[in-house]
């Protein structure tokens, strides 16, 4: 029924050209370990084997068993509160969304094959009798703030994944029972865990009436592993917190159990023999030459057990800031400046709500055939301000125009912290040129005029001037427009420097399908590595405001309640601050920059 009633759009197209990328992939991968092979027999078994073990010692000493986490993930949490505030829809199928796209359904539906992220009208022809429910975001962030005050109790520092998720460092609080004693062991503090956790779901109960499933782990990885376990309303642990046992236990699961593990790479892996994580281990050497290094590493993690888990109160550095809508198919240009107004003010309030300013912004874009383009500007300074990010973003987004779009983001990096004039932007080339003859009025006469200088000049203002008028008569020459004009203009043409065509017919187009098809795992991967960036649950909830209609992945279905998981994506734009770079990029002008660069020498020096 699926097959027949996608294949033909647009998204299962998009799939079929993905799919073809990723045997490409396969084939470069076979080649790679072709070659491993053959050293093998040329140098020896032990022919690199060496950084492999290397790597897993340094790995093993990161092992931590002496803490418990607590993983909670609410059960088809809006459905569920659906139920709550229905009691007619309990026991019967229904789900949250629309005909366009579903967020998430109940279990009842489940039965029927019904998933989150499925288009409604497909999941009307599984289940005819299937009631789909218009969500309601303020109902949810109210249940979610209810479930936060009961985690709060036990972990100041939870880290929230998204509105219906959590992962709680709870080893503090059991260390602080009186009955704890000071001396007392790991396993009973793990028993006395298992008993939090059950408390835990008992108050998020009563404080919302919805139930909620826990696991218990010794990092937080193994802890969300857990809490997929014994669904709904139920808890797992692993346990003993030994070595031994996070072994066996993943070496048991299926790969696409380990959060960040998703389709591609579950096919990838699969290509090679790889069905179970202990098959990782198994065949760990060839896998070091198959995949780059950010995987290698994180496949011995998932061998191994052991999952960067930073302890609650530690803290980690944000790398960016982000908001992104998908929405029924937007060509009119009003709409979607509108559309990007709304971003750009909702990515302003975040950013002010902690205390950040950005200079990067990239917007991205993906079209109704489901190409995705990102596109970068890079501002003179940090800012919040939404006037600010909305007059740079939307110019990037002029430059695409015409366009059908489906789904726009836009994303701050380049962070500043704390307190500073939000009000502040711009563009680079012109704050330099003004900096610059703010210091040349700004400096003592030195020396007076020479035979070039008018009356009451200095050589170095003739020098100046002199530079500023060959620039003039170059850009003339050049663009016919003069150095002032080019500043004026720089704030539109410069942001075609930051363009990076992912959606062009060379290489970039693979290496952007494949960032595409690797966002979730990475997401994923970075939720449980302070190395990686990660978003928090404030992020992640302005994901599931307004405009409502239709989730990315069409037709992934998985049992994710779709909440909007992972606002912040490693955006393929490359940005460059360096002014040489910025000036000899921009489009139609050329050498005329590099030598209004020498102009600028000439006034600072």
């Amino acid at each position: 029924t699926i097959y027949e009633l996608s294949k033909n759009s647009s998204y299962f197209k998009n799939q079929q050209k993905k799919a073809e990328a990723i045997e490409g992939r396969i084939e470069q991968m076979q080649a790679a370990v072709d070659v491993w092979q053959r050293n093998q027999k040329l140098f020896g078994e032990e022919h690199g084997k060496n950084e492999v073990n290397a790597l897993v010692q340094e790995i093993e000493l990161e092992r931590d068993l002496s803490r418990v986490y607590l993983h909670v993930d609410m059960d088809a949490f809006y459905a569920s509160v659906e139920e709550r505030d229905d009691p007619s829809l309990r026991g019967v199928p229904m789900a949250v969304g629309g005909k366009a796209m579903l967020c998430t359904s109940n279990y009842e539906a489940r039965k029927f094959g019904v998933r989150s992220a499925m288009p409604g009208f497909i999941a009307l022809r599984l289940c005819p009798k299937l009631i789909i429910r218009k969500p309601d975001f303020n109902k949810y962030k109210e249940a979610s703030n209810l479930t936060r005050e009961v985690f709060a109790r036990y972990d100041p520092g939870y880290k929230s994944m998204s509105l219906d998720e959590a992962s709680l460092d709870i080893t503090e609080y059991l260390r602080a029972l009186p009955e704890v004693a000071d001396d007392e062991d790991t396993a009973a503090l793990v028993e006395r865990g298992e008993a939090t956790a059950q408390q835990i779901r008992r108050e998020v109960t009563e404080a919302t009436q919805l139930t909620c499933s826990v696991g218990i782990g010794c990092n937080r990885m193994i802890a969300k592993i857990c809490a997929d376990l014994n669904k709904p309303n139920g808890q797992y642990c692993m346990k003993p917190f030994t070595r031994e046992s996070v072994l066996r236990f993943m070496h048991a699961l299926p790969v696409r159990k380990v959060s960040g593990i998703g389709k591609v790479t579950e096919r990838l892996l699969e290509s090679l023999g790889v069905v179970k994580v202990g098959q990782i281990w198994e065949h760990r050497f060839m896998l070091f030459h198959a995949f780059p290094p950010a995987s290698r590493r994180f496949f011995l993690r998932a061998a191994l057990g052991c999952f960067r888990s930073s302890p609650s109160g530690s803290t980690y550095t944000r790398k960016s800031v982000s908001t992104e809508r998908t929405f029924r198919n937007i060509s009119e240009r009003p709409k979607l400046l509108s559309k990007c107004r709304t971003l750009c003010t909702s990515l302003a309030d975040t950013m002010t709500r902690k205390n950040i300013q950005a200079r990067t912004f990239t917007l991205k874009i993906k079209t109704t055939d489901f190409h995705v383009k990102q596109r970068s500007v890079t501002l003179a300074r940090a800012t919040a301000d939404g006037t600010v990010i909305f007059d740079e973003v939307s110019k990037l987004l002029l430059l695409e125009m015409p366009l059908s779009a489906r789904l726009m983001g836009v994303r701050g990096s380049a962070l500043v912290f704390g307190s500073r004039d939000s009000k502040s932007g711009g563009n680079v080339l012109a704050e330099m040129f003004k900096r610059a003859e703010e210091r040349q009025r700004e400096r003592p006469e030195r020396r007076g005029g020479g035979e070039c200088c008018e009356v009451g000049e200095t050589s170095d203002d003739s020098m100046a001037a002199r530079n500023r008028e060959q620039c003039n008569s170059a850009a003339d020459e050049r663009t016919g427009l003069g150095i002032q004009d080019f500043l004026a203009n720089m704030r539109g043409t410069r942001a075609k420097r930051h363009v990076f065509n992912v959606d062009d017919d060379g290489g970039n187009e693979n290496e952007e399908e494949r960032a595409e098809e690797e966002e979730e795992e990475e997401e994923d991967r970075g939720l449980f590595d302070s190395e990686c960036n990660r978003s928090d649950g404030e992020e992640l909830e302005d994901e599931d405001e307004d405009d409502f209609d239709i989730y990315d992945d069409a037709l992934d279905y998985s049992d994710a309640s779709c909440d909007g998981s992972g606002a912040e994506e490693g955006y393929a734009v490359a940005v460059e601050e360096d002014s040489d770079w910025l000036l000899s990029e921009v489009p139609g002008v050329g050498g005329q920059l590099l030598q209004t660069e020498a102009a600028h020498m000439a006034v600072e020096d």
